[in-house]
């Protein structure tokens, strides 16, 4: 027969069940020092800005549609004053030497 009664087994049990425990409150201790004191498990969720940049690009639109029909300025521009600006072919390197210019020549000046 077995030479361990059942209480002995049962203490057996209990002892092991303890230092699984213990050594459980180790690792998440450890894992807390490592983390820097965030226990949480942090999910990364992916974040797109493509349905705002579109929802803005709509509301955009539909101003500058609305704008053309009913002939309405914003900031004393019509819809036309828009169009032909967007229509322009701007070169970069002018524009920032001009955009330049006019800064150190305001700064000058006063």
């Amino acid at each position: 027969m077995s030479q361990f009664t059942a209480e002995q087994r049962l203490e057996l049990l209990r002892n092991i069940r303890q230092q699984s425990a213990n050594n459980d409150n180790l690792i998440h201790n450890r894992k807390q020092i490592l983390d820097g004191g965030n226990t949480e498990v942090q999910e990364s969720i992916p974040f797109s800005t493509f349905k705002l940049r579109f929802v803005i690009a709509l509301l955009l639109f539909i101003s500058f549609f609305v704008m053309s029909f009913t002939n309405q300025k914003f900031f004393d521009n019509t819809a036309g004053d828009i169009a032909v600006e967007i229509e322009k072919d701007y070169d970069a390197v002018t524009t920032f030497r001009s955009l330049a210019e006019n800064i150190l020549h305001s700064n000058i000046i006063e």
